[in-house]
């Protein structure tokens, strides 16, 4: 597991989604904390959309679970 600090202290969002090749990631932002689950990679085309955009200055702490196999270019 990776976990990385953003610091940032805005308040917070609950959303969730799922992206990645195959949609085969899951994405969970609850109180600051963004968790990245599932098998897997994130789409490698910086060109994206990342889903969580919208919510970047509610992100405090990132978790990246393992199962996760490549993180995108610019995905924070």
């Amino acid at each position: 597991m990776i976990t990385t600090t953003v610091p940032f202290a805005f308040a917070a969002d609950t959303a969730s989604g799922t992206f990645g090749v195959d949609n085969a990631l899951t994405w969970i932002l609850d109180n600051g904390l963004l968790t990245i689950s599932g098998n897997g990679a994130m789409r490698g085309d910086t060109e994206i959309e990342i889903p969580w955009a919208e919510y970047k200055d509610s992100i405090t702490d990132v978790v990246i679970e393992e199962g996760v196999t490549d993180v995108a270019d610019y995905s924070f």
